[in-house]
C-alpha cells in the first residue's frame, strides 16, 4: 500500500513537473510569435513572427494596377512603376507588442481572435507626376479654346470652353490621395476642374465680341406690306467688315468697321429674299414647279436706296430702327404669292397657252412660239401686260406682219394672231424648225378671247422643264438666262 502511494505520488509530482516545463517551454515559444488562435485580416497567423505576418498580409493586398477616370479617358498606372507600397509593420507590431506570451493558455478551448489592421501606403509622388504628363490632362473635357464665329441667326458668338479644362495639378493630387488610402479605382470629379487663364489672342476675342455685340443688339424692322422683317443678328454682321481671318475688323479708334458698301450688302442678303423680281418659283398646271429669275413682273425693294437711310442710322447708333421700304417694282399681290389667281401660262416644252382667271382654268391654246432651229426663242420669265393694241404692224428686220390683236409682255414680244399660218398649224414641234421670231402666235379666235379678258398687268408666266425646272430638293435644275 505504501508503495501504491509512493508511486502515486511520484506520478503526481511528475505530471506537475511536467505541466510546469511544458507551460514555460510553451510561454517562452510564444514570446516572439503571435499566440494560439491569432487571425489578422483573415490571415492564420499563430507562430508566426510580425515580419512573417507582415509579409503574407503584403501579398494578400498586392494589386498590379491602379485605374483613373478622367470625364470620358481611361488611364492605367502600373503601382510598381510608381513605387507603390503596402506594409502593415506598424500596424501588426503594435499589436503584437501589447500581447502576453504567457497568457496563450486563455485562448485554448475558446473562439479564434480575429484582428483587423490596416496598412500604411507609400508611393513616388514624383513619379507619379511624371506619368499624369503624357495623360494630356488640360485638353479632356471639352474645347479649351474661345472662338469667335457666325453661328446661325445669333451673329457672332463667342464660344467659350474654358470652363471645363482639368487641373493637372489637381488631378495628381487626387490620384496620390486616393492611392494613399488603398483606393485603385480613381473616378475625377468637378473639383479638379478649374478655369484657365486666357491668351492674349483669347483675351482680344472677347473684347472683339462685346464692342460688336454693341451692334448686334439693335432692334431694325423692315415693314413689308403683309409682313414685318426684323434683321437678325446674323444680318447685322453681314454688314461689318471682316478681317482677313473672317473676324470682325476694327478701325483706328478700336471700334469695328463699316461702310456704305458692306452695309449695302449685308441689308441684301436680308431683303433679296423677300424680292419676287427675277426670283419666283411657280406651280404649273399640272403640278410641276418651275424656277423663274427672269422678266419684269414681281415685287422689288430698293435696297440701295434702303442701305443709304439705314446706313446713316447704324453710323448714328440708333438702337431701333423701323421703316416701310421703298419699292422699284411692284406686282399685283403682296408676299410669296405674288401672281395671284389671274394669269397667262406659256408652256414652252408643250406649245400650249393656259389662262387662269380667279384659280379656275378658263381657256386653252395651241400656240407657235420661238424658233429654236434659229435661236428665236422666247424670252422665259415672269412678265406683266404693258398693253394691247388691236390692228398692228409688227416690223422688224426681216418681216413686216400685220395682226388684228396684240398684247405685249415684253419690249417685242407679245400673244398675237398669226394669220399667215394655215389653220391648225399650231402646237407641236412646229416651234422648232417653223417657230416666230420670239412671240406667241396663237390662233385668231383664241387671242381674241384673251384680248377681251386679260387686262393690263395680268402676270404672264413663260417656262421650259428644260430651263427652269426644280429638282426635288427644291434647287433649280438650270435657271433661265
Amino acid at each position: 500500500m505504501k508503495t501504491v502511494i509512493r508511486y502515486t505520488i511520484t506520478t503526481f509530482i511528475s505530471l506537475i513537473f511536467f505541466v510546469l516545463v511544458s507551460f514555460f517551454m510553451l510561454t517562452d515559444y510564444y514570446k516572439d510569435v503571435f499566440p494560439y488562435g491569432t487571425y489578422i485580416n483573415g490571415v492564420y497567423c499563430t507562430g508566426m513572427t510580425p515580419e512573417q505576418v507582415n509579409d503574407m498580409l503584403c501579398d494578400k493586398a498586392y494589386v498590379e494596377n491602379a485605374n483613373v477616370s478622367i470625364d470620358d479617358k481611361e488611364f492605367v498606372i502600373n503601382l510598381a512603376e510608381v513605387g507603390y507600397e503596402v506594409d502593415y509593420s506598424d500596424s501588426v507590431k503594435g499589436y503584437y507588442d501589447n500581447r502576453k506570451s504567457y497568457k496563450w493558455t486563455a485562448a485554448i478551448g475558446k473562439e479564434d481572435k480575429a484582428y483587423t489592421v490596416s496598412p500604411n501606403y507609400s508611393l513616388d509622388e514624383n513619379q507619379v507626376t511624371e506619368l499624369a504628363d503624357s495623360w494630356n490632362i488640360s485638353a479632356i473635357g471639352g474645347p479649351h479654346t474661345v472662338t469667335y464665329d457666325i453661328d446661325g441667326d445669333d451673329g457672332f458668338v463667342i464660344k467659350d470652353g474654358k470652363g471645363s479644362e482639368y487641373s493637372k495639378e489637381k488631378v495628381v493630387c487626387s490620384v496620390i490621395d486616393e492611392l494613399k488610402g488603398g483606393n485603385y479605382t480613381i473616378n475625377i470629379g468637378d473639383d479638379c476642374l478649374v478655369k484657365p487663364t486666357y491668351t492674349d489672342a483669347e483675351n482680344r476675342l472677347i473684347q472683339l465680341a462685346e464692342k460688336v455685340d454693341r451692334y448686334q443688339n439693335r432692334e431694325y424692322v423692315f415693314n413689308l406690306e403683309n409682313e414685318t422683317v426684323a434683321l437678325s443678328k446674323t444680318d447685322i454682321a453681314n454688314m461689318l467688315e471682316l478681317d482677313e481671318n473672317g473676324k470682325p475688323a476694327l478701325d483706328e479708334n478700336g471700334d469695328v468697321k463699316f461702310t456704305k458698301d458692306t452695309v449695302y450688302d449685308g441689308l441684301y442678303k436680308a431683303l433679296s429674299p423677300f424680292n419676287s423680281y427675277h426670283n419666283h418659283v411657280f406651280n404649273t398646271h399640272d403640278g410641276k414647279r418651275v424656277y423663274l429669275s427672269s422678266g419684269n413682273y414681281g415685287n422689288e425693294i430698293d435696297i440701295k436706296a434702303e442701305a443709304e437711310a439705314f446706313f446713316e442710322a447704324f453710323e448714328a447708333g440708333d438702337s431701333r430702327y423701323s421703316c416701310a421700304p421703298e419699292y422699284k417694282n411692284k406686282a399685283l399681290y403682296s408676299g410669296e404669292d405674288d401672281i395671284g389667281p389671274t394669269y397667262v401660262e406659256v408652256a414652252l416644252d408643250e406649245q400650249k397657252l393656259y389662262y387662269f382667271e380667279n384659280g379656275i382654268l378658263t381657256l386653252i391654246s395651241d400656240v407657235v412660239t420661238g424658233n429654236k432651229g434659229r435661236h428665236y426663242d422666247t424670252p422665259e420669265g415672269v412678265y406683266g401686260v404693258f398693253y394691247k393694241q388691236r390692228n398692228r404692224t409688227l416690223v422688224g428686220e426681216t418681216y413686216r406682219s400685220f395682226v388684228q390683236y396684240w398684247i405685249e409682255f415684253y419690249p417685242h414680244y407679245g400673244l398675237h394672231d398669226a394669220s399667215w399660218r394655215k389653220e391648225g398649224a399650231f402646237g407641236g414641234d412646229i416651234y422648232l424648225t417653223n417657230g416666230s421670231h420670239g412671240c406667241v402666235n396663237m390662233p385668231t379666235d383664241k387671242v381674241a378671247k384673251c384680248y377681251d379678258i386679260i387686262e393690263k398687268g395680268t402676270p404672264v408666266i413663260v417656262y421650259s422643264y428644260e430651263n427652269s425646272g426644280i429638282d426635288e430638293n427644291g434647287k433649280p435644275i438650270k435657271v433661265a438666262e
